[in-house]
């Protein structure tokens, strides 16, 4: 995934096209896990994958925030729009690469 990023600084475009794919575990949206792809439209390279999970299985209460892969909290539909956005925030470079629009 790196690798596709890379090679779209490496070209100098700043405005790319992306798809965005969400997932869930289950059909419906009461889905406790979910997952989202961001794809490059032009070269079908994966750019960024974000799982994400609303369910905390953790055994010891005390070591909570150690152990739990929760990283999610909200309603299941709403993984997809978190997933889309979650990498423009976290990598301002993304940001400035990718052109955001709504079709």
């Amino acid at each position: 995934m790196a690798e596709a990023v890379r090679e779209a600084v490496d070209e100098n475009v700043l405005k790319r096209d992306i798809a965005v794919d969400g997932k869930w575990q289950k059909r419906d949206f009461s889905s406790n896990n979910g997952l989202v792809t961001l794809t490059s439209v032009d070269t079908g390279k994966a750019i960024d994958v974000e799982v994400f999970s609303k369910h905390c299985i953790c055994p010891n209460k005390t070591k909570h925030l150690q152990n739990c892969k929760r990283n999610f909290e909200g309603y299941s539909g709403k993984m997809e729009v978190a997933g889309a956005l979650y990498p423009f925030f976290s990598v301002p470079s993304l940001s400035a690469m990718f052109a955001i629009q709504n079709i």
